[in-house]
């Protein structure tokens, strides 16, 4: 996204002139993280997919495993229903424990 200075939840961001002006993106978003654990950076990615699911925004997920994955972990409405959703072509977003991002299977 050439002349932006950020992507955000809110969307693609310039810094022109405070407060930020962002631009609505609408492109599906598909989520990877760890998703059912109870670690600091799954919770960041649960409460993550939960936002933009208020936003409007179409989300498929996928769960990687990872520290204290749990099978049976407890998921709110939202990320269940990302996670039931096959791939969604669009932006592939990532969040992770920074030594797992050589294994993501992303597009390139």
């Amino acid at each position: 996204m050439q002349g932006f200075d950020a992507i955000t939840g809110l969307g693609a961001c310039r810094r022109s002139a405070p407060p930020l002006k962002c631009t609505p993106m609408k492109e599906n978003l598909h989520f990877i993280s760890l998703l059912k654990s109870p670690v600091s950076w799954a919770k960041a990615a649960r409460e993550t997919i939960r936002a933009l699911v208020r936003e409007g925004r179409r989300v498929s997920a996928v769960s990687l495993k990872g520290y204290r994955y749990d099978e049976e972990y407890p998921l709110a409405p939202e990320v269940r229903q990302a996670l039931s959703r096959p791939r969604f072509d669009g932006w592939d977003v990532a969040l992770d424990y920074p030594p797992n991002f050589a294994r993501l299977n992303g597009r390139r």
